[in-house]
Order: structure tokens, then sequence, then C-alpha cells
């Protein structure tokens, strides 16, 4: 693996996520500004550009993915060709956190943006996990989203209706982004087609629009020019049902 460059520090540097919880944090991957810093494991920076299949389901790898930039899909695409949307990953977040101790993923990943991405290797995280009690909790913790975030998508396509899934999901896309952004005026980006919430929530791209539609006539969202802003987030929280 190939030393880390001035554009791979410049990157840890700036990234969104780096003062939240997130792999890089978890592993004290930290910011060159820090005094005595721990755990500078190897990494390399790559790009991909929107639409680009980074991981194909069962291929084999030894690597740990962490999103830096951009957006990216994880998605099971079955026999017949339909696709389901597993998760929408965002900035600091790992492609999946069982890669830790797994050589292979059960779903592909897909950039919906340009994207950059890190790879660190799945037995140096291993190595720097033993003795080191906060680096499992840290991990732990992102056991603890990745499986939240699951329950919450099987809610969803088990007892909410079309209205509420699209609430639902718009409502914890914009809490993670606030966690990971400065965010002025509740507007957020937000490059997700159609067909990516159909492929998520179970729905066709007509009944999405449809959904969306009546969401903007409403005053309740505004969606434009892949920005998203929130005009009237009460009203989103009790279609939703999160609150």
């Amino acid at each position: 693996m190939r030393a880390e460059s001035k554009y791979t520090t410049s990157l840890c540097a700036t990234c969104p996520a780096r003062d939240g919880v997130s792999f890089c944090d978890a592993l004290h991957v930290r910011r060159p500004s820090d005094s005595a810093p721990r755990g500078q494991l190897p990494r390399i920076h790559e790009r991909a550009a929107a639409q680009d299949i980074i991981y194909s389901r069962g291929q084999h790898t030894n690597d740990i993915c962490v999103l830096c930039q951009g957006w990216a899909i994880t998605v099971a695409t079955l026999p017949n060709g339909l696709r389901q949307i597993l998760a929408v990953l965002l900035p600091g977040e790992p492609f999946s956190i069982t890669a830790v101790f797994a050589d292979t993923l059960p779903f592909t990943i897909q950039a919906v943006t340009d994207v950059i991405y890190t790879r660190f290797k799945n037995v140096d995280v291993r190595a720097q996990m033993v003795g080191d009690p906060a680096i499992v909790t840290g991990l732990g913790q992102i056991c603890v989203i990745e499986h939240t975030a699951m329950n919450d998508l099987v809610i969803d396509l088990g007892k909410r209706d079309a209205e509420q899934r699209v609430a639902s999901l718009l409502l914890r896309l914009t809490q993670r982004l606030s966690s990971r952004f400065v965010i002025h005026g509740h507007r957020y980006p937000f490059p997700l087609r159609q067909r990516h919430i159909a492929d998520m929530l179970g729905l066709t791209p007509v009944h999405v629009s449809r959904v969306m539609a009546g969401l903007r006539k409403s005053n309740i969202i505004d969606l434009r020019a892949g920005f998203l802003t929130i005009l009237d987030r009460d009203k989103l929280d009790r279609i939703g049902r999160l609150g």
C-alpha cells in the first residue's frame, strides 16, 4: 500500500464527519493538527464517478472502505433484475461495518454522485482493535447505527404507507446530514432521484412522484436543482411518525 499523500492528509483534515461518530474517529485516525497522533493506519484514497459500481456483490476484498465525499448506495439485485436499495451512504460512513471481519459483502456499492472513498486493510483494523477497548466501543456504536437504520427500513416497508415512508426517509437523511454539515435554512443537498427513493421504499417512481408532489403542494418541502428544503418539519415529522 502506498504512503499517505498530502492530498490524503488535506482531505482528512476537512472531512465533514471528523467531529462526529465516524469509522475514522473510532480508529483514532486523527487530523494533522492533533498532537501525538494515534493509530495512523495506512490508507488509500480513491475516486469513482457517479453511477460507477465501486464494489460488486460477492467480490473478494481485504479492504474496509469509508466514504469521504459524495453519496453512495448499497444495492441488492434480485434474479429478475429488480433492485432493493438497502442504505444510503454519507461521508464518514463505512460501506459496511461487517467488512472488518468478512472478505465478501452480500450487496453492491454504487456511487450516486462523484465520490472519494478511503480503503483500509481489514487486518490492520483488527490489529488496531487488539488491546484498545475504545476502538471496540467506537466500532460497536457504528454497528448499532447500521442495525437501527436497517430496522427503520423494515418498519417503513412493513407498516408505513407511501407518504409515511417518504417522510420517514427524508427525516432520517436530513438528520444525518445535519450531524455532518452546517445546514442553513433547512436546505440540504439531495442528489437522490425518484428511482432511488422508489427502489429503497418498495414503491414505483410514479408513486414517489405523486407523494413528493403532495408534500410540495402542502408546503412541507421544496425539492429543486439537487437541494431539498424542509419548509415545515413539524408536519413532516407527524407524517413520518418519528416524534
